[in-house]
């Protein structure tokens, strides 16, 4: 119920942090709770939180009455554009559609939620996504999510911007920082006969994300 919920004591977070030193949560579900703190989290840094006295509608009983996470300060470059189709006609071997491939190259798991991909002038905003450590997800259109099996696939809405010959493409968090920025164009594909179609331009070490166009290829 709301007075237990209301509880501060009722919440806990490992390290010094102690309990919360304000609270709100959804009135309508009483599902999500938001913990204002008063001690900073430090950047890089795992946590436990406990809760305690809390239950369901039925009087049930929490279960767990723990559960861990680690404060992570998104920085440049910790997702990079990993891969470009932006000229998929003639198909070769793959959907006839535009898409982008994100990388995250660090060991923590980074929230999309919010996130905004621009692709020349045409901003769109990411829908949530945890994207895990050192993996991929491929940005495409909604209709075209079904298309791509096996992969994570994230629908966009009105996705379609990627010019054959160029674009400046750039991510930013919801606080506003480019994560990565770059403008390639079709002499990155570095072969005439994929540079027709049907082939996505390829980052090849991620580590090296500013490096332009000796950092790409044709797929």
């Amino acid at each position: 119920n709301s007075t237990v919920i209301n509880q501060l004591s009722n919440y806990s977070i490992s390290n010094s942090i102690g309990t919360p030193i304000a609270l709100t949560y959804d009135t309508a579900s009483l599902q999500c709770v938001y913990l204002t703190l008063g001690t900073a989290l430090l950047d890089e840094t795992s946590y436990t939180i406990t809760f305690s006295n809390l239950g369901d509608c039925a009087g049930n009983p929490a279960s767990p009455t723990t559960g861990q996470f680690t404060f992570y300060i998104v920085k440049q470059y910790d997702v990079v554009i990993n891969e470009i189709m932006c000229d998929p006609d003639p198909p070769v071997a793959l959907p006839n559609e535009e898409y982008l491939e994100l990388h995250n190259t660090t060991p923590y798991p980074i929230q999309l939620d919010g996130w905004k991909i621009t692709i020349g002038t045409t901003t769109r905003l990411l829908p949530p996504f945890i994207l895990l450590p050192d993996t991929f997800v491929v940005l495409t259109t909604i209709s075209s999510v079904p298309l791509y099996t096996s992969l994570n696939v994230l629908g966009v809405t009105s996705f379609q911007a990627l010019t054959n010959t160029s674009a400046s493409i750039t991510i930013r968090t919801p606080q506003g920082l480019a994560v990565h920025s770059l403008t390639y164009d079709d002499g990155w594909y570095q072969n005439t006969a994929k540079a027709a179609g049907g082939w996505s331009l390829e980052m090849i070490d991620p580590q090296n994300p500013c490096a332009g166009m000796s950092n790409w290829r044709a797929s």
